[in-house]
Order: structure tokens, then sequence, then C-alpha cells
């Protein structure tokens, strides 16, 4: 019984190291994958610059068309798109504009 568990966790553990992250794997930032549904991370996109806006889109299309092939995008770009968080300051922003809104 064991054994059977050891031998269950080697090959979880080396599945685990051969599967890319799904975020990585699809070229999406974290800021991505917020829900469009938030009042908050609604105005926060419209804030965004023209650049970065179309540049989020098409990262969404990527990871689309990726999911669709079931496939993942090369593995040069899986560390381009780093841990910045583009739409973080901007959600925090307009919650805060909005809470100051409802309390006024």
């Amino acid at each position: 019984m064991v054994e059977e568990t050891l031998l269950v966790n080697q090959n979880n553990s080396t599945h685990h190291h051969l599967t890319p992250h799904p975020k990585l794997a699809s070229g999406l930032r974290y800021d991505d994958l917020l829900i469009e549904t938030d009042p908050d991370v609604v105005t926060a996109i419209a804030r965004l610059p023209p650049r970065e806006r179309a540049l989020r889109t098409m990262r969404l299309k990527r990871a689309l068309d990726c999911e669709l092939k079931h496939s993942f995008v090369p593995e040069y770009l899986w560390n381009k798109q780093g841990p910045h968080r583009y739409l973080t300051p901007l959600i925090e922003q307009a919650r805060k504009e909005r809470l100051e809104a409802d309390y006024l």
C-alpha cells in the first residue's frame, strides 16, 4: 500500500513538472484572468491605454486559439509576459472612487 502511494506521488510530481502552468502555457498575464462582470474591472479596462487594451485582447484571443487547438503558446513567450499586474492599480482606484461616490 505504501509502495503504491509512493509510485502515484512520483508519477504525479513527474507529470506536474512536465505540464506548464496554464497561465504561462496560454500566454496570459494574471490580470487577463479577472472577470469582466465586476464594474470596477470594466472601469479599469476602459481606462487602459489603447495599446495595452489591444495587447490584452490579443493575449485573450491567442489563449482561446490555443485552447481550441489543445496546444500551448511557444515556450519563448512564457516568460515574456512576466508577473506585471497592469490592471490591479486601476481596479483599486476605480473601487476607491466608486466607494467614495456611494458614501457621498
